[in-house]
């Protein structure tokens, strides 16, 4: 029996109850998206006020839902304390480039599970050219969701079972919190990598800069293309350069890997979950 809060069976709640409050925190947000059908003839103060909507929305059921875990954590014998042990700037770096070479790694993998048009539809809206898109995806995300999944699901995790499993569970509960299939892969598979990186390093700090560094290149790239969805194998001509780039992404990973195993050698923690 685990004695730290939170087990696997306890995350799943928490993704649930994450989910329903994500309803009553969206009422204050639907006044401005009210507000913006007030001004249909300027295009640009209604798509401001609508994506202000989303972030507002987004950061009352990230605050609420820690606070909800927060409180749980005092009932055990855990002590929540938010890890942000400084990170050596080389180490940071290498995070850097592994993180586009992973980037790279899922792409194809998008092509799985094609996404449908409703979806796509609802990417295009959340990728608008404007400051409340960006805190949202970008600054937004990247410090709640590695405060909630690595700062309190992982942690919780890494004292209830082996760092094996610890990390593969938390990977997996963060792509299934993204509520749709074709999210839980490239989700699933960032979610090890940050994971690993929160294990090795002790810090939310490596888990935040690779979360803000994938969105910033997911914002730009859906910026840029006017929010059409498209994988780097159809913007490449030269499938060989492609190809060539894939396998190089793959040797970035596995010697990035390789040498922050050596330097982070962390005991491995023997669990019989």
């Amino acid at each position: 029996m685990t004695k730290h809060f939170p087990n696997i069976k306890q995350s799943f709640v928490l993704i649930l109850q994450l989910f329903l409050i994500s309803i009553p925190a969206a009422i204050p947000s639907i006044a401005f998206f009210v507000l913006a059908d007030l001004f249909e003839n300027s295009p640009a103060v209604a798509e401001y006020l609508r994506s202000f909507g989303v972030l507002l929305a987004y950061v009352i059921s990230f605050f609420w839902i820690i606070k909800i875990a927060q409180s749980k954590i005092k009932n055990t014998e855990s002590a929540l304390n938010w890890k942000f042990k400084k990170v050596p700037f080389q180490l940071i770096a290498i995070f850097l480039i592994m993180t586009l070479a992973l980037i790279i790694l899922i792409d194809p993998l998008t092509e799985l599970l094609p996404m449908p048009k409703s979806f796509e539809d609802m990417f295009k809206e959340m990728l608008k050219p404007n400051i409340f898109a960006f805190l949202t995806l970008v600054i937004a995300a990247p410090i709640f969701e590695e405060l909630f999944f690595r700062g309190i699901i992982l942690e919780g995790f890494l004292k209830n079972y082996s760092p094996r499993k610890a990390i593969i569970w938390s990977a997996i509960i963060f792509g299934s919190a993204h509520l749709n299939p074709w999210q839980f892969i490239g989700a699933g598979f960032a979610g090890l990598f940050i994971g690993w990186a929160y294990y090795k390093t002790g810090s939310l700090i490596p888990g935040m800069f690779i979360h803000f560094v994938n969105n910033l290149i997911g914002f730009i790239v859906g910026i840029a293309s006017k929010g059409e969805l498209f994988t780097f194998y159809e913007i490449f001509s030269n499938k060989t350069l492609y190809f060539s780039m894939f396998v190089l992404s793959a040797i970035i990973l596995i010697i990035g890997i390789f040498a922050i195993n050596r330097q982070y050698m962390f005991p491995v923690k023997e669990s019989m979950n």
